[in-house]
């Protein structure tokens, strides 16, 4: 507590003795230390809202072990970003501070920008791209899937994917491309790695597809969902208040 205490009077110390207002007491990829010299904290610059990161572990571990610099996103924007152009990103005019007080965990900033992402349990991701055109990560870049626009993507567990469009029609995606289906109008849409689709439709209400693509009331309604592994739902209601299915219908109310 002293060390991060000595730490905070240094800056502040810093601030009071003449910095020019909007000179940058914290750099891109600083690690910021006590006066014993261990990192509190992992601090980096981020981009605008919007962008792709994933987890990654940083070399190094001790309590004075310095991590990795902090990746910075250099390649070139992707059409996910720019509705099908290749316009580089234009910098925050004032950058976003992120910090994470896990010196061994970063995030690594991946081209392009989406409105939702999904992740398959095979590991394929889908995202919806600012242009509401679906994409499916290759490994290096987004490669644009034809067929359908969305709002919501759902991957599924063998890493194919459902996607639901701005007005709330409903695509599958077969192989090759996004063939329409039948059923009602999705607000939001989850499939389970136990094969299971779940979706909250136009009316709020949670309902499930079954055979022969029937879709079934479930009892409940809802403004967002998400599925366990196991298929079981989980959606967060219009007050707010996060539910569990239970049975046939939901009967916990979580929150």
């Amino acid at each position: 507590m002293k060390a991060l205490i000595c730490s905070l009077t240094l800056i502040m110390s810093m601030i009071s003795s003449g910095a020019a207002v909007g000179d940058p007491l914290i750099l891109p990829g600083q690690v910021i230390r006590d006066a014993y010299g261990n990192p509190i904290a992992n601090i980096r610059v981020v981009n605008p809202t919007h962008d792709i990161w994933i987890p990654t572990s940083s070399t190094g571990s001790g309590s004075n072990s310095t991590p990795a610099a902090q990746p910075t996103n250099t390649a070139p924007a992707q059409p996910l970003a720019n509705s099908g152009t290749n316009q580089p990103a234009t910098p925050p005019t004032t950058p976003q501070v992120s910090t994470n007080s896990h010196p061994q965990v970063m995030w690594q900033a991946l081209p392009g920008k989406a409105l939702d992402i999904s992740v398959a349990a095979n590991g394929v991701a889908w995202a919806v791209g600012l242009d509401a055109k679906i994409y499916r990560w290759n490994g290096a870049k987004w490669d644009l899937i034809p067929g359908a626009d969305g709002a919501r993507i759902a991957a599924t567990a063998e890493g194919n994917a459902w996607a639901a469009s701005r007005n709330g029609t409903l695509w599958r995606f077969d192989g090759v491309g996004f063939v329409n289906q039948r059923g009602p109008k999705a607000l939001d849409i989850a499939c389970g790695a136990d094969g299971s689709l779940w979706m909250i439709d136009e009316r709020h209400q949670v309902q499930k597809l079954h055979l022969k693509g029937i879709w079934q009331h479930t009892g409940g309604k809802g403004n967002a969902i998400a599925v366990a592994p196991d298929g079981t739902p989980w959606m967060v209601a219009p007050d707010s208040s996060v539910w569990q299915l239970k049975g046939k219908a939901p009967t916990a109310n979580l929150f």
